[in-house]
């Protein structure tokens, strides 16, 4: 992938620009995985940045055979040196017999990690709790330093345009210590009593239709007056058209969020924590009654757009979302409501293990 051009992410993705440059200087310093081969990993990786003899990912060149293969080569100083079953590399693909390096399933990317991705065994199933299904250096994240949970709502403003409220954002302790001090909208949280949050990297965004907005100022005029016993005529077409208003307005929801997804995929594919990044692994779509959310206007904007970019795209109703899944991503009915529906975007976890150039 040329990476030459490096279009930026916008506005309403600024909160993902500062998670993925905190993603980036972490990767460098903690591991991903918690194994003792991983921490050892990062130790050595820590001490040649120390040393001055740290090398980005995309300057990394291969090693002669004959040193690969001399058992005076510390296998952890070089990823040339380091076999992919190491890192615990679970792509179910065909198999070479020859030595396959980490630095090679780095650069061959479409026969390795990209490949992997595509597998049947990978794919997001919210029904079966199937979120995170690696168990790679690349993409596992159990060592829960590196993901996070972002959650958004979708607001209206004056004259029915539409914008992200970031709500919160959750990350493990040692994230937020990254990211302290940063402009980073929204509140970094970490809740001991929810499941971990950080194996991967997931904006969900809940959407309320019958949400209203400012432009329903009529209506609370009119409950003002009501008060003092005062009416008016005038107030008397103010449901009649808040309705109506509300019905234009709502019908301009798919090619907004279709528009999120989008800017969210390209974004993450560009400048995402990895040089390979794939952008968006899954897109979900978790209803609870939202009529919107069944109508084929809505369905085939979401649908043409997930074939556009080839990620999965799934359908659920709120009953058919398994419990660990409800928990860990807050989509129950004290966040998705009877009426309302949320967009589940997941990101592509996977991280660069010889750094990425930011």
């Amino acid at each position: 992938m040329n990476r030459k051009t490096k279009p930026q992410f916008s506005s309403r993705n600024s909160q993902l620009v500062h998670l993925k440059r905190a993603i980036v200087e972490l990767s460098s310093e903690l591991p991903s995985v918690a194994t003792s081969d991983c921490k050892r990993f990062k130790k050595e990786q820590l001490l040649n940045i120390l040393n001055g003899n740290y090398v980005d990912i995309s300057t990394t060149h291969e090693l002669p055979e004959e040193l690969v293969k001399s058992e005076a080569l510390n296998s952890f100083s070089h990823l040339s040196a380091m076999d992919k079953e190491l890192i615990q590399c679970d792509f179910e693909g065909p198999q070479s017999s020859d030595f396959v390096s980490v630095l090679d399933i780095h650069n061959a990317f479409d026969s390795w990690c990209g490949a992997c991705a595509l597998e049947p065994s990978k794919q997001i199933k919210l029904d079966s709790g199937i979120f995170n299904s690696y168990v790679c250096w690349r993409r596992s994240h159990t060592s829960g330093n590196l993901g996070f949970l972002m959650t958004s709502e979708l607001k209206f403003s004056t004259g029915g345009s539409m914008f992200l409220s970031n709500q919160r954002t959750f990350v493990s302790s040692s994230f937020a210590a990254q990211t302290h001090g940063r402009n980073v909208v929204g509140s970094l949280e970490w809740e001991s009593d929810q499941l971990d949050p950080s194996t991967s990297m997931v904006h969900v965004v809940h959407v309320n239709t019958q949400q209203s907005s400012e432009h329903d100022e009529l209506i609370e005029i009119e409950g003002l007056l009501g008060q003092q016993l005062l009416h008016t005529r005038r107030m008397k077409e103010a449901p009649r058209k808040s309705s109506k208003y509300n019905k234009l307005r709502n019908e301009r929801i798919p090619s907004f969020l279709a528009e999120i997804i989008k800017s969210t995929h390209d974004g993450w594919v560009i400048d995402g924590p990895s040089k390979n990044s794939m952008g968006l692994l899954a897109i979900c779509i978790v209803n609870n009654g939202c009529a919107l959310a069944e109508t084929s206007a809505f369905r085939t904007t979401i649908q043409n757009l997930s074939r556009e970019l080839r990620v999965q795209l799934s359908f659920y109703n709120l009953p058919e979302v398994s419990d660990y899944v409800a928990r860990h991503l807050f989509l129950d009915k004290n966040h998705i409501s009877n009426g309302t529906f949320s967009l589940v975007m997941v990101l592509d976890p996977l991280i660069d293990l010889g750094g990425h150039s930011i």
